[in-house]
């Protein structure tokens, strides 16, 4: 009798702990795959808000409409995917550098910036009437999950092109999905990336010069 129960107490032991470590890897495969997926994206974030801002400002010298469409301030919306942490913490760096730029009143063609958050999660509608309200000059878009990243950027591109809103980012790979301007470091050289059907359904008009000075990619974007 007593041996009866020892088995069962033994078998139930083994059964809970094979529960266990069947959770444990379980949940060890999450965070894994989830550290792994920020590493690699990880890589592409090369360069810096404050250096991204500074080559913006740059490029948009070459812009022609800008003074005709801006108000009073220059105001750049920061894409913020809430349920992606890098994508979290990258907003978090660009919404630190309105500080800095109040401090050494850093301007674009003589205008005041301001970088507002822009929660991606937003219904269209919603997220239309905050462009709107905030005046949203240009959107930049950070690291996105990847299973939903290309929905988003598509959606928001769609709005960018209704409301005549430049777009840019640090990852070529959202050029495909229809934002205008991409800055990328490739083997230590900076590269500016346009896609040039994208940008002037944004309303972006850059001159013939400024062509000549960057990559192109003439293909039909994505947005569609």
């Amino acid at each position: 009798m007593k041996l009866g129960r020892l088995n069962n107490l033994l078998f139930y032991f083994l059964i809970y702990g094979f529960l266990i470590f069947i959770f444990f890897i379980f949940c060890w495969s999450a965070v894994l795959s989830q550290a792994l997926s920020a590493q690699v994206t990880a890589q592409h974030y090369t360069i810096q808000p404050e250096q991204e801002l500074q080559l913006l400002i740059k490029v948009l010298k070459f812009e022609r409409t800008l003074k005709s469409r801006a108000g009073d301030i220059f105001a750049i919306g920061v894409v913020n995917q809430k349920s992606y942490s890098l994508s979290s913490w990258t907003a978090a760096d660009w919404l630190a550098l309105n500080q800095k730029i109040s401090a050494q009143q850093i301007k674009i063609e003589g205008l005041p910036i301001v970088i507002i958050e822009i929660d991606s999660d937003l219904p269209l509608p919603v997220l239309e009437d905050k462009l709107k309200q905030e005046s949203v000059d240009f959107i930049y878009f950070p690291p996105l999950e990847v299973k939903t990243g290309p929905t988003i950027i598509k959606k928001i591109c769609r709005l960018a092109e209704k409301l005549k809103i430049g777009t840019f980012t640090d990852l070529p790979e959202y050029l495909d999905y229809g934002v205008a301007i991409a800055f990328s470091f490739q083997e230590n050289k900076l590269q500016i990336i346009l896609n040039l059907p994208a940008a002037r359904s944004q309303g972006l008009d850059f001159s013939a010069n400024f062509l000549h000075l960057v990559n192109l990619r003439k293909g039909h974007d994505a947005n569609h």
